[in-house]
Formats: C-alpha cells, sequence, structure tokens
C-alpha cells in the first residue's frame, strides 16, 4: 500500500470572501437558539464550499484551469469560517427597507466594522420575513452579496446530501414571492435556484455584469446541470421543476426583461448583445481554447449553465480568483506596484491605455447589462480604441488587465 502525504499551502496574496449570517439588534433569543444559529451557520458554510466548486469547475470548463475564490478559514474550537454578524438595525425597521437599501446599510456596517478589510468580501444571509415588498432577499455587487435566509431550507451539510437534494422531488411550500406556484415546487428546484441565485449575486461582487442567459442571466436557476448532467432533457425536467422558479422577484432581473421589451417593441437603441454566446457558438469558444468534446460535457449544460466570453474572462483574471498570479512574484515592492492600476480611459477619444496588458474591456447599460464585450486573453493590449458607436450605447466602461485591476468609469455622453 502506497502512502501519500498531502501539504496545503495558503496563497500568500489573499483576498478572501467571508460567509455571514446577519442577525437584527432585537432578534427574538427564543425564536434564534444557539442551535438555530450554528445549523444556519453549517448550511452557509458548506453551500459557499460548494460554490467555489461551482466556479472552480465552470471556469476550468473555459480552458482558464480551476480558479476559484478563498474562504475564510476555521478554526479548531469548532467555527466553521461563518461570521455570525450582530446588526444594530432593528427588524421591524428592516421590513420596511427594499433591497437596495439593506444592501448599502449591511455593507456599510460591515466594512466599517472590525471585519472591514479592503482584501475581504462578504457572501452574507439575512432572513427577510414579513417585509412589505414581498420579495427574495438576492442583491450583490462591491463587496456584498445579500441573501436570504430562506434559501437555505433545502441546503445540505454534508456531501453525501448534495447529489440527493439535487434530486429530491419532494413538494415543499414556500412563500408566493419565491415561485409561481408555491404548491408544487420541490426540495431540488429550490436548491438549484437558490444556489444559483447566490453564485449570481457573489459574482455580481466580483464586478460581472448581465448577460442574456447562462450564470450571469436567467438561467442561475439551473445549477443542477453542473453537478447532475442528464443526456435527456425530459428526465432533467421531471427531475427538477426549475421552470417553477419566479425570476423576476429577483428586482435587479427586471432590468434585463426591460431590455427586451425594449428591442421587441422596436425601440431604437440597437443595443449589442454579441459578447452572449448561442450554445454553439458557446461550443466553438470552448474548442477555441482547445478543450476536448469529452471533457465539456452534454449540450444541455452549455444551453443553460455557462459563462458569456466577457464575464468568464473578467473572472479568470479576478485578484479574488487568480489569487496564485501575484505569488509568483518574488518580491513585495513588485507585488505592491503590479496591483496599482494604470489603465485610463479617455471619454473624449475613446481610448483605452494600461501599463500592463488588457484582457477585458466592456460596456455596460445603466442596468448592468453588458452591452458589448472585447477579450484579450490570446493576443493582448495594451492599448485599444473603443469605436464611438459603441460607446455612445454604454453608461458605463469597465475593464481589466492581466493583473485584476480594475477600472469602472461613467462613460460620458458624446452627443
Amino acid at each position: 500500500m502506497v502512502k501519500k502525504t498531502f501539504f496545503y499551502v495558503l496563497s500568500a496574496q489573499t483576498f478572501v470572501v467571508t460567509p455571514v449570517y446577519i442577525i437584527c439588534a432585537d432578534d427574538n433569543e427564543s425564536n434564534l437558539t444557539n442551535e438555530t444559529i450554528k445549523s444556519i451557520c453549517d448550511k452557509i458554510s458548506f453551500g459557499c464550499k460548494l460554490l467555489q466548486t461551482l466556479v472552480a469547475e465552470t471556469i476550468s470548463y473555459c480552458g482558464f484551469g480551476k480558479k476559484t475564490f478563498i474562504l475564510e478559514n476555521g478554526d479548531s474550537n469548532g467555527n466553521n469560517g461563518c461570521l455570525i454578524f450582530n446588526s444594530n438595525l432593528l427588524f421591524n425597521s428592516s421590513t420596511n427597507m427594499t433591497s437596495e437599501e439593506l444592501w448599502e446599510y449591511f455593507g456599510r456596517e460591515l466594512m466599517t466594522s472590525e471585519y472591514g478589510l479592503e482584501n475581504r468580501k462578504f457572501v452574507a444571509f439575512f432572513s427577510r420575513k414579513n417585509n412589505k415588498f414581498l420579495e427574495k432577499l438576492a442583491i450583490g455587487g462591491g463587496g456584498l452579496a445579500l441573501c436570504d435566509v430562506d434559501y437555505l431550507n433545502t441546503w445540505p451539510t454534508t456531501i453525501d446530501d448534495i447529489s440527493i437534494s439535487f434530486i429530491n422531488q419532494t413538494f415543499i411550500s414556500l412563500m408566493p414571492s419565491f415561485c409561481t406556484i408555491p404548491d408544487s415546487y420541490s426540495v431540488c428546484s429550490n436548491f438549484s435556484s437558490s444556489i444559483g441565485a447566490v453564485c449570481h449575486e457573489l459574482c455580481h461582487a466580483f464586478d460581472l455584469g448581465h448577460s442574456m442567459n447562462g450564470i450571469m442571466g436567467k438561467d442561475f436557476a439551473r445549477i443542477n446541470l453542473v453537478f447532475i448532467p442528464d443526456k435527456d432533457s425530459n428526465t432533467l425536467k421531471k427531475t427538477c421543476n426549475y421552470q417553477n422558479f419566479n425570476y423576476e422577484k429577483y428586482n435587479h432581473y427586471n432590468n434585463i426583461n426591460i431590455l427586451h421589451n425594449e428591442l421587441n417593441h422596436g425601440l431604437k437603441i440597437n443595443y449589442s448583445f454579441n459578447n452572449v454566446l448561442s450554445p454553439n457558438e458557446n461550443l466553438r469558444f470552448y474548442e477555441k481554447k482547445k478543450i476536448e468534446k469529452q471533457n465539456i460535457g452534454n449540450e444541455l449544460f452549455f444551453n443553460h449553465t455557462f459563462w458569456s466570453e466577457g464575464c468568464v474572462t473578467l473572472l479568470a483574471y479576478h485578484k479574488w480568483i487568480n489569487h496564485t498570479h501575484l505569488d509568483s512574484i518574488k518580491t513585495n515592492a513588485n507585488i505592491n506596484q503590479l496591483q496599482q492600476s494604470t489603465i485610463r480611459y479617455d471619454s473624449k477619444r475613446c481610448i483605452v491605455t494600461s501599463l500592463y496588458d488588457i484582457v477585458v474591456i466592456q460596456l455596460r447599460h445603466q442596468s448592468g447589462q453588458v452591452l458589448k464585450s472585447w477579450t484579450f486573453y490570446e493576443k493582448r493590449k495594451t492599448f485599444f480604441f473603443v469605436p464611438i458607436n459603441e460607446a455612445r450605447r454604454a453608461s458605463l466602461i469597465v475593464i481589466e488587465d492581466i493583473n485584476g485591476n480594475l477600472l469602472r468609469k461613467e462613460v460620458e455622453s458624446l452627443f
């Protein structure tokens, strides 16, 4: 019998994601016991590890290697890495706040606390019962992805339970705001939809915008396809009734629907969504990245749970994902120098310049929808002229260099 020893060395340049359970200042302790809190934290911690795997596998399918974010470590005292954060916000006050207001409040509170660090992002869960807006909490950006505790109802806490949860067709009853047919909602569709929603929001915190389809579009609810691919689509639909999921209860997703309506009504907007790959184009993208067909998975996977080319490039070079890149730099002086962005955008001449290689440029609508993407992962550039006819349609330009430095800048009106 051959004995093998494995060593894990934590990245020296650690940009971490911290799972958080937020508790209001006046939560009733009789309804929130230590056992309840531990159970919630265990689900959050395990679910975030599942998200790590999801990001690593889907980026790997795109030919960038297995890269993912680093989670806050637990300790020998039983701490599973999930931070229990006692907010100053009163529960009754939270019921009258919109998702955006809660995200802003908790984001400011976390970043001004002892846990707020420049190299830390948060994926937080908060109970939003009895809110007057009748919507589930799902919003992400900046340093915080904020989601509803109700998502955890069907989340497992062990590896053995993952596949069971993805195929469990037991019907459950949820709030009408969470699905279109509350009495016909299954464990597997809840689990797939909710884990996909958290991934979607966390990637907004990683500076990704919306695509029309795929994980950053409406297909985040079909994450089960990554973990239990099935060649028979009819069998899959019977296994997980994700079609009952009510996407429109995600406020930010309504912006994509608005763009659809504008296009369908023939308004003179002329948006270009060519950064979004159709299933066939998506397959060609992976072939171009020299990924063998048998390693890609089935076609159903590509029809739904994929990244657009611009999104996956931005993600693959992001500091929170590509942390091993800076580990290859030996001196701290060089590391500090590389972490300083040299990206510039001249809005009058529509010119992008950078000292370091540019890997992706995106033009976005004010809603966060990506209108146009250019990627340079094969032939990189330090200079790029943005076509004026493309720039005039956008509200925001997002640029990333090879070191993960980002520039987000509003596009000034040219006309």
